[in-house]
């Protein structure tokens, strides 16, 4: 029952090598798996995914070329979140703080380095969110409280709307004293 003869048998280097082969391997295609169905509303930040060899097996009984086998099983956790979801959040929360009439123009939204916990499935990073924010104006409104209003009152009107940075008042030809008494004629430009 025994054998005479030379036999294939993988090296301790084989060994290693074929380990550290089939780990990144099965991280890259875990990888390529896992991102390629998150759909693009969620964040990922840097620090949010976690890799783990779960279990390794070698078989070192080498064929005739002198190939042998190996069983990996590892695991890809990933903490993502919908982006959407923490820009609605901040504006909630300068809405509680300086009220709700306003839109925001613009945001910038940076990240800090996350930290995860994957046990209890919680991400906290740190974010800056700066963000232009404008007052609400009804056009509609403002056009029929200053209808045939004089040049004086126009502007007295105009300049006491809260959170005005500037204003361009321009009544045309230059020989009009007053607004028009048509809403059709008043053109009002909120940028």
């Amino acid at each position: 029952g025994g054998f005479i003869g030379e036999v294939a048998y993988p090296t301790a280097d084989d060994v290693k090598n074929a380990k550290t082969k089939s780990q990144e391997t099965l991280e890259a295609g875990l990888n390529n798996s896992i991102f390629s169905q998150i759909p693009k509303e969620f964040k990922i930040l840097d620090g949010s995914k976690r890799y783990r060899s779960l279990n390794q097996k070698i078989d070192e009984d080498a064929d005739a070329t002198g190939n042998f086998g190996i069983f990996s099983e590892s695991e890809l956790t990933v903490i993502v979140f919908k982006e959407e979801d923490l820009k609605n959040l901040l504006v909630q929360r300068a809405k509680k703080d300086i009220g709700d009439d306003f839109e925001v123009k613009s945001f910038k939204l940076e990240y800090g380095l996350a930290r995860a916990d994957f046990d209890k499935g919680k991400l906290t990073f740190p974010a800056t969110y700066n963000a232009v924010l404008a007052k609400i104006i009804n056009v509609e409104t403002l056009k029929s409280e200053i209808v045939g209003k004089t040049e004086f009152e126009l502007k007295s009107k105009i300049f006491a709307l809260p959170g005005l940075e500037s204003a361009t008042i321009s009544l045309w030809p230059f020989w009009v004293k007053k607004v028009p008494e048509s809403l059709d004629k008043i053109t009002i430009t909120v940028d």
